[in-house]
Formats: structure tokens, C-alpha cells, sequence
């Protein structure tokens, strides 16, 4: 997909990245990633068996809701935790030499939010690695939003897009490892089920608000299988002119 290319600068190395945070400083305290290399069509040719995961000490308490969704709490950080920087460090020793010409692919905004936040609270000396991750961020589910959303026109959850390929996912959620693997599982079978993509698309389209009267009244013939002539577009600008 010429778009999915164009958003990923061209790069040959993917890293799906998941972070969990702090409930409300939101700073990073665990993160998950798995490093993919992709080949000239964006497709995954190869990727880390293992992956990575790293526990992160955050500034502020962990909260009592995200300790229940992640079964992350303070004993576990203080147990396996490493500053901010240090799990900067390890991401980008984990990459490797591609990281700075590697794509780090998310699902929603609320991950670099909590690199901006862990970034503020412990002020790493590293914080170039943290900008760098930022700059080559791509969020997977404004791209896949696009194309999928349910009937009330609201983006799916990571899992529930999952279900759209009848994919399962790896394991308990909000355990970033996994959520990475589950992430870079539903970038594959975007890729691959092109057919659900299209149906998926074609529907969103009908139902879609935003187009002009015109392209409405073209769209709901094509939708119930009716010939759209040139001449009938042009009688349905006429009639939204009047």
C-alpha cells in the first residue's frame, strides 16, 4: 500500500512499541517492543523472536486502576524497574544500528504522550533517544481508522480489530510485550486480508457524513447496486444548486 509506505519514510525496520504508564503523571512503566525488517512493499520479511520488555521506575505512584489492568504495582518495579534512561538505552540497543532510521509503531496517541511525560518527570541525559523514538513515531490506529471503524463510526480496540482477521491475540493484554506482538500481528493482517480492508472500507464510506450531498447520492446507489452515470452526477449537482 502506497500510502503505509509514504507514512513509514521509506524505512526498512519497523518497531511495534507498547507502553504502559502511571494513571495519572502518565510516565512509562513498562515497555514492550518487537523489531521487524520490512521489505520495498512494507511487508514483514523478518523479525526478534524474543523482543523486549523492561520495567520502568516512575517519579509519581502507579494509581489503583492501572494497577488492576496491568498487574504492574511497586513491588514488581522495585524488584525489576530501571530509570528512564536506562530503558531508553535498552530500546535503542535493542534496535540496534537501524534506530535512527527505524519506524516505531504504536496504537494511539497515549504512547508518546507517556515518553513526553517520563521525559519531563526524570529529565534523562539521554533525551536525544527519546526525541528520535517521537520524530519517527507512526500510529497504526489513526492509519487503520481510516479504513475500520464500527457502526457508530468509533475506531475498534487493539483486540477487537484483531478479531476483524480472525486473529487471536498472543496472550493476557496490557502486558506491553504482548500488546507490541498483537500490534505487529495486526499490522500483518492488514497487509495480507486486503479483502476485509476493502469491504471494511467500502462500508465505512457508506456511512460516512462528511461527503457533500452530491457524492451522498452517488454512494448510496453504488451501495444498492445501481448504475451511477456521469450525467447523473451532474443532475445531482444541479438539484443541490437549486
Amino acid at each position: 500500500m502506497q500510502t503505509l509506505k509514504k507514512l513509514l519514510k521509506g524505512h526498512k525496520t519497523a518497531v511495534f512499541l507498547d507502553l504502559e504508564g502511571t494513571q495519572f503523571s502518565h510516565e512509562v512503566i513498562a515497555l514492550g517492543a518487537i523489531k521487524c525488517k520490512l521489505d520495498e512493499n512494507a511487508n514483514i520479511i523478518e523479525e526478534e523472536k524474543n523482543g523486549l520488555l523492561v520495567y520502568v521506575f516512575a517519579q509519581n505512584p502507579i494509581g489503583r486502576i492501572i494497577k488492576s489492568l496491568t498487574h504492574i504495582d511497586e513491588d514488581l518495579i522495585a524488584q525489576n524497574g530501571i530509570s528512564f534512561n536506562d530503558a531508553l538505552l535498552k530500546l535503542k540497543e535493542y534496535v540496534g544500528d537501524d534506530f535512527d532510521h527505524s519506524s516505531y509503531i504504536v496504537f494511539g496517541s497515549n504512547d508518546a504522550k507517556m515518553l513526553i511525560e517520563s521525559a519531563k518527570f526524570s529529565q534523562p541525559k539521554d533525551i536525544e533517544i527519546c526525541h528520535k523514538i517521537l520524530n519517527n513515531t507512526f500510529d497504526f490506529l489513526a492509519f487503520i481508522s481510516q479504513y475500520i471503524r464500527d457502526e457508530n463510526n468509533n475506531p475498534y480496540s487493539l483486540i477487537n480489530y484483531l478479531k476483524f482477521f480472525n486473529a487471536q491475540p498472543v496472550g493476557e493484554s496490557h502486558n506491553p510485550l504482548n500488546d507490541a506482538i498483537d500490534l505487529k500481528n495486526l499490522y500483518i493482517n492488514f497487509l495480507n486480508q486486503k479483502n476485509i480492508v476493502k469491504q471494511q472500507y467500502e462500508k465505512l464510506l457508506y456511512q460516512s457524513k462528511i461527503f457533500p450531498q452530491p457524492i451522498k447520492q452517488i454512494l448510496n446507489k453504488l451501495e444498492k447496486n445501481e448504475t451511477v452515470t456521469k450525467q447523473d452526477f451532474e443532475c445531482f449537482i444541479s438539484d443541490y444548486l437549486v
